[in-house]
């Protein structure tokens, strides 16, 4: 019982610290980057002005998409 205690709050410490860490995920070549923590919160979208100039708008929704699952997958690693 003493040792699922432990184990209890040494999983809940790697949380905490996952929570507190930032990721970046990126796409175009860092035009879109979008943060994330280690709790699946999205803390930050970055777009580039060359690619928000709403022309193809489109294109802009995908690197948003790109990026912003590249941040998550980071995320998921930290925890």
């Amino acid at each position: 019982m003493q040792q699922a205690t432990q184990m209890q709050q040494q999983v809940q410490q790697a949380q905490q610290r996952a929570a507190q860490r930032v990721v970046t995920g990126e796409a175009a070549g860092g035009l879109v980057t979008v943060s994330a923590n280690g709790k699946m919160e999205i803390t930050r979208v970055t777009i580039d002005p060359k690619v928000a100039n709403g022309e193809d708008l489109d294109m802009l929704q995908d690197l948003v998409v790109a990026a912003t699952n590249a941040a998550l997958g980071r995320a998921k690693d930290l925890v």
